[in-house]
């Protein structure tokens, strides 16, 4: 691996991790709903006049697509930071949708898991399971519940994304 590689990835590593306390920042003066709806007007308002709507996507596609990664992963994340659940612990539940993708993904595209696969799910799970419960950080069994539902949405944005596999990614998120 290239040490600029590497230092891309730990650069995604930070961001990704100060979202969350930047969230809860945000939470501290505004309402959930407020904070997501100006989140996504700052990042996609400049954007969506230099950015062409993808034409190999359905306007309902992107419109479903746009609700449940707005709503159905940020604001309920947003909502369950606001209801105690702790930043770091936020980050770590919400990666339990790589194993919902993984799952749907069998599911409703009929795709074969192999033992190797989930042995090192099984592996994940255990380790995330082992991090999540040697936090001392604050959660609800309502805060939980919320950002596993997210986690479930965030899945969701993966499976539309699989099905409709729009050439332009960068346009088809603004």
């Amino acid at each position: 691996m290239k040490t600029y590689d590497l230092l891309l990835g730990i650069l995604v590593v930070v961001i990704w991790g100060s979202n969350f306390s930047i969230i809860e920042v945000g939470l501290h003066s505004l309402d959930p709903f407020m904070l997501t709806a100006l989140r996504f007007t700052f990042s996609a308002l400049p954007l969506i006049f230099f950015t062409k709507r993808p034409a190999d996507v359905p306007w309902v596609v992107i419109a479903v697509y746009g609700a449940v990664f707005g709503v159905g992963l940020w604001w309920v994340v947003n909502a369950a930071m606001a209801r105690g659940m702790s930043p770091g612990l936020s980050s770590l539940v919400l990666q339990f949708s790589a194993f919902f993708t993984i799952l749907l993904s069998m599911l409703m595209f009929g795709e074969r898991i192999r033992a190797r696969q989930w042995l090192g799910m099984a592996m994940s799970a255990a380790g995330l399971l082992w991090i999540i419960g040697q936090t001392h950080a604050s959660s609800t069994m309502l805060g939980v519940l919320l950002v596993l539902v997210a986690a479930l949405s965030w899945s969701a944005c993966n499976l539309i994304v699989k099905k409709y596999q729009p050439k332009d990614m960068v346009a088809f998120i603004v």
